[in-house]
């Protein structure tokens, strides 16, 4: 197992050896990519001989260090030995076999099974709040129609990057939660930079963050620009099952002027409880209920259900992900109140 770590915040992330030679490089074919202008395309690589490990340098310009000294050829392997690459430490540890077809077997935080190792270099650039691009998508009321607010995001610098990439990679590694809040302290700063229309700040929140959302509510909330009311967006999957732990949040924000919204209503696990016991100030609908609602008479009475339901619990309605005028229309029919999606707008940079 190779494990990544960083003088101020300890062990980041590990990654399992499952093919020899185990490549460390910027380039896109490197089994580990590591970001960094020291770091070469093909820097250094792990190898192997029977139960034997050796470090090798790959002509890299800034050189491969191990234990604190410069190897100028392959050098012998031992758990706990130090690797330094472009300034990035690296432990090489080894661990008992917990499965036949494991090489090193067990990893700890960062699943390599299936895992696209290319993003984990960018992760932890991400993590330092580089390499990512704060947008805002804009929410439009459906009766206005005029803007209602502006959804804060953040994307890749790299095109062929997506956001939710980063974002696994980082939930793999147990980063999610600290990823999250870069991300949010990104677009506080960008959001500076929004137009005067448009009171409302979505800002979304990570299932790892519920819990801990409450306490850092002052440190946030100073954060906001001024004349704008913050909305947290809790996701679908942050099932509490302590409904108290929502009602406390949600009362929180009330007190200190912000709003709580669900987000992804409808993508899977059915949040109808959530929303009796707790009921939000908007519940956002997921573009999965949304995308063709105008050709589908079930979805249709669905969705006129959880209206009815929601406004008589004292919830607004969002549409997210409407692409047609059919269905903006039939949203506005069903008696949705905010709409967002690429027909009204396109996520973009404040100053655009």
């Amino acid at each position: 197992m190779l494990e990544l770590w960083s003088d101020d915040q300890g062990l980041v992330a590990s990654t399992a050896i499952d093919t020899f030679p185990f490549r460390v490089g910027r380039a896109p074919e490197a089994e580990l990519q590591l970001s960094g202008a020291s770091v070469s395309k093909l820097h250094a690589a792990v190898d192997r001989e029977g139960d034997a490990f050796s470090l090798v340098d790959l002509g890299s310009r800034n050189g491969t260090y191990l234990n604190g000294e410069r190897i100028e050829a392959p050098a012998a392997l031992r758990s706990g030995d130090v690797i330094r690459i472009g300034g990035q430490e690296i432990r090489f540890v080894r661990r008992r076999r917990r499965r036949p077809n494991s090489t090193i077997a067990e990893h700890s935080a960062f699943d390599a099974e299936g895992s696209d190792l290319s993003h984990l270099g960018p992760m932890l650039q991400a993590l330092q709040g580089k390499g990512l691009r704060p947008v805002f998508q804009s929410l439009w009321s459906i009766a206005g129609p005029e803007i209602i607010g502006y959804e804060a995001l953040c994307w890749s610098d790299d095109a062929e990057r997506f956001p939710f990439e980063l974002m696994q990679s980082a939930e793999r590694n147990e980063r999610a939660a600290q990823l999250s809040r870069v991300m949010r302290q990104l677009s506080f700063v960008a959001a500076e930079s929004l137009p005067p229309t448009g009171r409302l700040l979505f800002l979304n929140v990570h299932p790892a963050e519920t819990r801990e959302l409450e306490a850092h509510l002052p440190d946030l909330l100073a954060q906001v620009p001024a004349g704008r009311k913050a909305v947290f967006e809790i996701h679908e999957t942050a099932v509490v099952e302590d409904a108290a732990v929502i009602r406390r949040l949600r009362d929180a924000l009330h007190a200190r002027g912000a709003l709580l919204a669900y987000d992804d209503v409808g993508s899977g696990q059915s949040r109808l409880r959530e929303i009796a016991d707790c009921p939000p100030d908007l519940v956002k609908l997921d573009r999965s209920l949304i995308r063709g609602i105008d050709a589908s008479a079930a979805r249709q009475q669905l969705v006129e259900a959880l209206v009815r339901a929601s406004h008589g619990l004292g919830s607004r309605l969002v549409a997210e992900g409407i692409e047609t005028e059919s269905e903006l229309h039939i949203c506005g029919e069903l008696g949705i109140d905010i709409a967002q999606g690429f027909l009204l707008a396109r996520p973009k940079s404040a100053l655009s």
